[in-house]
């Protein structure tokens, strides 16, 4: 198993609710090291890979795909305009 850091951009900037993918890291400790030298709000997830594609894979599966503040939205229904 492979530890990846979840990091989630700040508010302000242009990666706002954006989520960016870091590892893989050997063990927890060395994943939580460098998550705790990130700026903003972080996650560790567990994965039987180090493969990045798949590791998104994962995370999307999840649900990790949004803002962490704003899961609770994701299951809302979408209106889209009609022209």
């Amino acid at each position: 198993m492979y530890y990846w850091v979840v990091a989630w951009g700040r508010e302000g900037t242009k990666m706002q609710g954006k989520r960016a993918l870091y590892g893989p890291f050997n063990t927890e400790t060395s994943a939580q090291d460098y998550a705790d030298a990130l700026i903003g709000h972080t996650d560790i997830h567990k994965f039987p890979t180090r493969n990045e594609a798949k590791a998104t894979r994962f995370l999307k599966e999840k649900g990790v795909s949004a803002h962490p503040d704003k899961w609770e939205h994701q299951l809302e229904r979408v209106s889209h305009k009609k022209d």
